[in-house]
């Protein structure tokens, strides 16, 4: 049986560095009546994105651990 090649094997290295993996946050798979999207290449960077929208729109002055331990479930690669 062949090994299984990573598909990035095929991709010239000079492009793999503009090949990110973007990953997106969507209120609503949080549970949120919310059109707001973060889109961010790390989910620390979404986090930071996402922390403005929750303090204003809506009303989370503090963001309990349950409540971004949804968030993070909900991250996802697009």
């Amino acid at each position: 049986m062949k090994p299984v090649r990573n598909p990035v094997d095929f991709v010239p290295a000079e492009d793999q560095k503009r090949c990110k993996v973007v990953k997106i946050l969507r209120c609503r798979d949080v549970g949120m009546d919310c059109g707001f999207e973060a889109r961010a290449t790390t989910e620390e960077e979404i986090l930071k994105t996402a922390a403005a929208p929750a303090q204003s729109v809506h009303n989370m002055k503090d963001i309990p651990i349950e409540a971004l331990e949804k968030v993070r479930a909900a991250i996802r690669d697009e």
